[in-house]
C-alpha cells in the first residue's frame, strides 16, 4: 500500500523551501548572524553525523570481532579436572595409523551399510581399494 500524502502538505513543504531558499538569497552571503548560524548548523550537523558513524563503526567491529582472550596458566584447571588418560595411553591415541591398519579398518566396514556423508558404502571402498587405497591411506594419515 502507497503511502498517501495530502496535497497541501506538499505545497506548504514546497512553498517554505522556497522561502528558505530566498532569506538565503537575501541574507545567506552577507556577515550577518543568520550566516553565522547557518555555518554553525551545518558544522554541527557535520560532527553529529561523523560521531555517529564512528560509534556505529567501532560497535559492529567490536561484535564481530571475536575477543582477544588467552588463558597461559593452566593449573588451576588442571587442579580441577581429573587426569583419566595416563601418558603411555595419550601417546599411542596420537600416533599416526599406518596403512595395514587402516585397509584393515576399511574391510571391516559392513558391505551392504547405508552410504556414508560422501555417499559411498563399504562395497565401494573394497571393490576399488586397489584404485583409491593410497588416496584413502593419505587422507587419514
Amino acid at each position: 500500500m502507497k503511502h498517501f500524502v495530502p496535497w497541501t502538505i506538499i505545497y506548504l513543504r514546497k512553498k517554505l523551501i522556497s522561502k528558505n531558499r530566498i532569506k538565503w538569497l537575501k541574507a545567506g552571503d552577507k556577515n550577518s548572524a543568520f550566516f553565522h548560524n547557518m555555518v554553525k548548523r551545518r558544522q554541527a550537523k557535520k560532527i553529529l553525523s561523523t560521531l555517529i558513524s564512528s560509534h556505529i563503526q567501532s560497535f559492529y567491529k567490536e561484535l564481530f570481532t571475536e575477543p582477544q582472550v588467552s588463558v597461559t596458566d593452566y593449573s588451576g584447571i588442571q587442579e580441577i579436572i581429573p587426569n583419566l588418560v595416563f601418558s603411555s595411553d595419550n601417546l599411542e591415541l596420537c600416533q599416526i595409523f599406518n596403512e595395514e591398519e587402516i585397509r584393515l579398518m576399511v574391510f571391516d566396514m559392513d558391505a551392504s551399510s547405508a552410504p556414508g556423508p560422501d555417499g559411498f558404502s563399504g562395497k565401494f571402498f573394497r571393490h576399488y581399494w586397489d584404485i583409491i587405497g593410497q588416496d584413502v591411506i593419505s587422507v587419514v594419515q
